[in-house]
């Protein structure tokens, strides 16, 4: 069965102008250094002037892809000349696609590899190497796919198409056009549209539907009147019914461009065609002129390819009464039928070899040639049982695959979700998880400010009970006895047992002070304003307060402390955390000892702040029980003084605030050093 597919057309070039450039070029580089490149393209060119075609338009597609750059623009140019010798050489047209494929490999150039594969099945699709093309063809659509070509995918389609329809699997190839059919109407992309018309009207005639056939045929011309092809399906079909002036029309049309395109391997059909047009009608000589001329042209494209000729031939000559020239050109189709082993060719064969030996009164190989006749008929009905058997199976495989791969795919979105939902599981029970956590740690810091402010206020009541209420009962005593012997009193003894009860009460505030100062630290009352001051100045009435101390107790206080020392700290800590370290000091060293504070620049933008004493000092055991902080520790002063403990855990609360660390130095029997570093101006 002879049917037609499309070509690309290739645009003329001007061959003779673009020589007389080369030459000219060629002739203004004589007096420069010919590179090696250079000269392998010289080669190039020469070798494409020698083995010109006689085509305008392939020698100057062929001497443009002698001296192209190795890129995708001659990649380009290797499928245009493919396509033009799809029409001249089918072995020509391969060379050149394969060309393509190979730059376009090396490239990685996806377009080529859609141009090869559109383009090297059709010439396979000719050759009847349906499955090598399905093959290049399935591999371009997984690439399409892979890539998210939407176009190249669909056109890709189409072809695979055109390969069914090669293998005359006709249903298979309708369903394929029909699935491309929306996307080019969608596009309203006229070009592919025609062509898809064109192939469809092909399968309708092919399965003798010859209302189809024209219909779609009609469509691909009206939007292409320029195309041979289309003209060409549109003149079969209107010779299916017969209505042979029509379709020799539309024959007349297509012929004429095929000679501006020098498409030899249409030309070749269209002949054949009108051949069989003129023989239906009785008209001899043309059908004879017709089919001589589809001889000579498809003679070029090889032996095998003139099989209908002869036959067309043989017929002539059968109904010319020349049965020895009939004979002659039947049994050299039937002889190209048998190396093909084409059944429809063979069976036409038989036919008329059967109808020659009775016009020659030869029975027995009449008989001979019917019976021949008649097992090739069975044959064809084998062989078109088998190949509908065979399209079937491959129908139930496709759909078979389907249905597994939708089968599949249930399976992996049911896992997806189970896995999703496993996760979404997961990461609830992480955040109850991390909640818990979060709440627990919440509970455990709660729990313990709980503990430390029920340990505050255990301390606080301790005390109160211990250090505040002893000494009042102490007062509450001597305020007794002086009511009671106020009267048996002198004014000295009783002056002096006065001075004895106000120091007691001085003593007793001042431990209330702390107390509160404390009290209020431990509440976060006491904020932490920190300006910047002159050290000399800001302690000064608490220097005089401890001076006096020391004085009534023989103590020498000694201060070093630069003028103009800029600080910047907390007035009113600073100036408590000095006076409670200069107290404890005055309050542990003994009647004609000295205590001391030196101020000095320690480091950049610090200055350390020392309370040295020369009292009884500390014992290493003594120096890790007041260096814990968690625990009040008191001991009794050189002249008798009593205390709460608290000063030192106040004196680091306040330095905590600033940022700095109460150190400490003590040696039993050789005195204490106290020291701190805050920032100066």
């Amino acid at each position: 069965m002879n049917y037609i597919m499309d070509r690309t057309t290739t645009k003329r070039l001007p061959f003779y102008f673009l020589l007389l450039l080369l030459i000219t070029f060629m002739a203004c580089n004589n007096y420069t250094e010919i590179s090696k490149e250079q000269t392998v393209q010289s080669v190039l060119v020469r070798d494409t002037l020698l083995s010109a075609t006689g085509d305008a338009t392939l020698d100057s597609l062929l001497l443009l892809a002698a001296t192209a750059p190795f890129d995708t623009t001659l990649a380009k140019l290797y499928n245009d000349i493919g396509d033009i010798y799809q029409g001249l050489d089918f072995d020509k047209a391969q060379e050149y696609y394969i060309r393509l494929n190979e730059i376009s490999e090396q490239l990685n150039w996806n377009e080529g590899k859609f141009l090869y594969a559109a383009s090297m099945s059709n010439i396979l699709n000719r050759e009847g190497q349906c499955d090598s093309a399905l093959v290049i063809l399935e591999y371009a659509q997984e690439l399409a796919k892979h890539i998210q070509d939407e176009e190249w995918l669909t056109h890709i389609i189409f072809n695979i198409g055109n390969i069914y329809f090669g293998k005359e699997w006709y249903e298979t190839a309708l369903s394929y056009y029909m699935e491309v059919l929306p996307f080019y109407e969608k596009k309203d992309n006229k070009p592919k549209l025609a062509m898809l018309y064109y192939m469809m009207s092909q399968v309708y005639f092919c399965v003798n539907s010859a209302e189809a056939a024209i219909e779609y045929g009609e469509k691909s011309v009206a939007l292409n009147s320029e195309d041979e092809s289309a003209l060409c399906a549109l003149a079969m079909a209107y010779s299916l019914v017969q209505q042979y002036n029509k379709a020799n029309s539309y024959f007349d049309k297509s012929l004429d461009i095929c000679k501006s395109t020098n498409n030899l391997y249409l030309m070749g059909i269209i002949y054949c065609y009108l051949a069989n047009n003129a023989l239906f009608s009785f008209d001899l000589d043309k059908a004879e002129s017709y089919a001589q001329k589809a001889l000579v042209i498809n003679q070029q494209f090889g032996y095998p390819s003139c099989c209908d000729e002869f036959i067309l031939l043989g017929r002539l000559e059968q109904m010319k009464s020349n049965y020895s020239q009939s004979e002659f050109y039947v049994k050299e189709a039937l002889e190209i039928a048998n190396a093909r082993d084409a059944l429809v060719e063979k069976k036409q064969c038989y036919l008329l070899l059967s109808e020659l030996a009775v016009a020659q009164n030869n029975y027995k190989k009449n008989i001979e040639y019917w019976r021949k006749y008649n097992m090739t008929e069975m044959a064809i009905a084998y062989q078109t049982t088998l190949r509908s058997a065979e399209e079937m199976l491959a129908k139930y495989e496709t759909a078979k695959k389907e249905i597994e791969i939708e089968r599949q795919q249930q399976i992996i979105d049911r896992q997806d979700m189970q896995h999703t939902f496993l996760l979404l599981g997961i990461l609830i029970c992480f955040l109850l998880l991390m909640l818990l956590i979060f709440m627990l740690r919440i509970r455990r810091i709660r729990n313990r400010s709980l503990v430390e402010m029920n340990a505050t206020k255990d301390r606080f009541f301790n005390i109160i009970s211990h250090d505040l209420k002893n000494p009042a009962i102490v007062q509450r005593n001597a305020i007794r006895i002086l009511y009671g012997k106020c009267s048996q009193w002198d004014t000295a003894t009783l002056k002096n047992y006065c001075g004895e009860l106000l120091a007691s009460a001085d003593m007793q505030v001042e431990f209330l002070n702390r107390l509160l100062c404390w009290a209020q630290l431990q509440s976060s009352h006491i904020t932490y304003q920190p300006v910047s001051f002159d050290l000399e100045q800001g302690i000064a009435p608490d220097i005089a307060l401890v001076r006096r101390m020391a004085n009534d107790k023989n103590v020498q206080l000694i201060t070093d402390i630069p003028h103009n020392t800029i600080v910047i700290a907390d007035v009113s800590m600073i100036a408590t955390i000095i006076r409670n370290l200069l107290s404890n000091a005055v309050k542990f060293t003994e009647q004609g000892g000295y205590v001391s504070l030196n101020v000095s620049a320690s480091q950049k933008g610090k200055c350390t702040i020392s309370i040295s004493d020369t009292g009884v000092g500390m014992s290493a055991s003594e120096l890790a029980q007041i260096s814990c902080l968690n625990h009040y520790h008191t001991r009794m002063g050189t002249s008798g003084e009593t205390g709460t403990g608290m000063g030192l855990h106040v004196c680091c609360e306040m330095l905590k605030q600033h940022g700095a660390v109460l150190q400490i130095e003590s040696e039993l029997g050789k005195g204490s050093r106290f020291w701190f570093e805050i920032n100066t101006l």
